[in-house]
């Protein structure tokens, strides 16, 4: 008598543990685990597909995530043709492979922090990615490549139409160009989220 009365209290208190998981949330966190940027991604992504709201949100987004990339390609642009028309004066300067060195280690900071960069901004509109070292330096590197060899036509624009209006027009359309790059690369890296199941408390008997 005693032991059916612990099974029949066990399974009630189960039961009830179950329902107070349910009530509070804390099992449907458990299994989804979503993340701040993926809560507000799936807010997004709620309602018709051709919703003209939902179109300029994701238009929004990718603008923001492709507009810093699209200046740091056009600031190195730049940059490596100056150093270019500029290289006999490097003659005198340092030894060449001090200078190598140095332009390695520098490529390898850049890469390192496009990946970090991407990763964030894609965590917070779209989703998680992966985040150990090399992960984050594959995506940096894919990105970069990626981002030189879109950007080709924009730059080719530039210089065939010099000016601030072509300037001002080329940024905003690399914007949007370079921030469906950057996402579609981060889709490589994309963490899956697989549901767990939670551990039922200790039962007696």
């Amino acid at each position: 008598m005693e032991y059916h009365y612990y099974r029949v209290y066990s399974v009630q208190r189960e039961r009830a543990w179950e329902r107070q998981q349910i009530t509070d949330g804390s099992l449907i966190r458990e299994l989804h685990s979503p993340s701040e940027g993926k809560i507000k991604a799936e807010i997004d992504e709620v309602g018709p597909k051709d919703s003209p709201a939902r179109t300029w949100r994701r238009l929004a987004k990718y603008f923001c995530q492709g507009i810093g990339f699209s200046l740091l390609v056009s600031i190195l642009t730049c940059a490596s043709m100056d150093f270019a028309s500029h290289t006999p004066a490097f003659v005198t300067g340092p030894p060449p492979f001090l200078v190598v060195i140095m332009g390695f280690a520098m490529v390898v900071l850049l890469v390192l922090m496009i990946g970090i960069v991407n990763s964030v901004i894609t965590a917070r509109f779209w989703f998680r990615v992966e985040t150990s070292f090399w992960s984050i330096m594959l995506q940096g590197i894919a990105l970069f490549v990626a981002l030189w060899i879109v950007d080709i036509p924009f730059s080719l624009a530039n210089f065939a139409f010099p000016g601030i209006a072509t300037i001002l027009v080329v940024l905003v359309l690399q914007g949007f160009a370079d921030g469906f790059v950057c996402k579609k690369v981060a889709e490589t890296w994309r963490k899956d989220v697989f549901p767990t199941t939670s551990k039922a408390p200790a039962t007696l008997g």
